[in-house]
């Protein structure tokens, strides 16, 4: 493993992705944390979390101005020979041991260009949060992004979903 950059919205106290994170940075690989600072009841946790992966030499980014990064993202780099690997991760979840326990998430691991490059697309936006949003995360192919384009294309997505379903409705009623 080259590389590793994954979000992270709430972190548990003793939390063991971020342990596993600081490791992975004692091991010489090169880790960077999105860390919201703002999550609502965990603030002073994720400060303290910030302190302690910075002192492990941990790149921290910590957010856009004005705005939550709720995104639960990675993405890991290994080098194997001469060719580059990446994997990507999505989530619903909040990479966080003790909510993981209350609630049920989607989570999806993959090797598909399109998604990686799309959270890669993110990561490089947020290591320059005071970018041209629109111009940073255009033309993602795989992921939703807000506030950029969620809302126009969950609309777009609704209404081919609900002609879908009429044309299908209409074939039944055709073949009975």
């Amino acid at each position: 493993m080259k590389t590793i950059q994954i979000t992270a919205y709430r972190l548990a106290s003793n939390s063991k992705v971020a342990n596993a994170l600081i490791n992975a940075a004692r091991n010489g690989k090169e880790v960077t944390v999105m860390l919201e600072l703002r999550a609502r009841f965990d603030e002073e946790n994720n400060l303290d979390w910030k302190e302690k992966l910075e002192l492990e030499g941990i790149k921290v980014l910590t957010g856009i101005p004005n705005k939550k990064v709720h995104a639960k993202l990675c993405v890991i780099k290994k080098r194997t020979g001469a060719k580059t690997i990446q994997y990507g991760f999505v989530s619903t979840g909040n990479i966080n041991e003790k909510t993981a326990k209350l609630y049920g998430d989607y989570c999806l691991l993959t090797s598909n260009r399109d998604v990686i490059a799309d959270i890669n697309k993110v990561f490089n936006y947020l290591r320059r949060p005071k970018s041209d949003p629109a111009e940073m995360i255009k033309n993602c192919k795989s992921l939703l992004i807000c506030p950029i384009d969620m809302r126009r294309n969950c609309c777009i997505l609704s209404i081919w979903k609900s002609q879908k379903l009429r044309l299908v409705e209409k074939q039944r009623s055709l073949s009975k």
